[in-house]
């Protein structure tokens, strides 16, 4: 199911909460109002915590991405790449947004500029 991103809104049909009762009838599944909070909040942690936590790396390298979507959206997204001290690879994506227009050169150049500033990250 996650990787057909179903909306929120399927989190209300009947259908979904009786399969869910199915599989645990004590488990109450949240509304979609309730999911979206829950994730703007988990995303504002997680975002607090590696804001804080990228300064303290060496090394950081950036990757992006860009990708069109079947309805002809254009999308970017910028991961980082880092080494933690005990030597584990992590990768964070750090945004992904809506490019407006084609992926062009100056695009891709201000989606990663935006990024940067977005995440107080600066090349040296």
């Amino acid at each position: 199911m996650i990787d057909k991103m179903p909306p929120f809104s399927m989190l209300e049909h009947q259908s979904f909460t009786n399969f869910v009762s199915e599989l645990e009838p004590r488990y109450s599944v949240p509304g979609r109002k309730s999911m979206s909070s829950i994730l703007s909040h988990e995303y504002e942690n997680r975002q607090g915590q590696l804001k804080k936590e990228l300064p303290e790396y060496d090394f950081v390298a950036l990757t992006h991405d860009s990708w069109t979507s079947i309805h002809t959206e254009s999308y970017d997204t910028v991961t980082a790449h880092y080494i933690t001290p005990d030597g584990v690879l992590n990768s964070s994506v750090l945004r992904t947004s809506n490019c407006k227009g084609s992926h062009t050169g100056e695009n891709i150049k201000n989606n990663l500029e935006d990024t940067l500033k977005l995440w107080d990250i600066n090349i040296q």
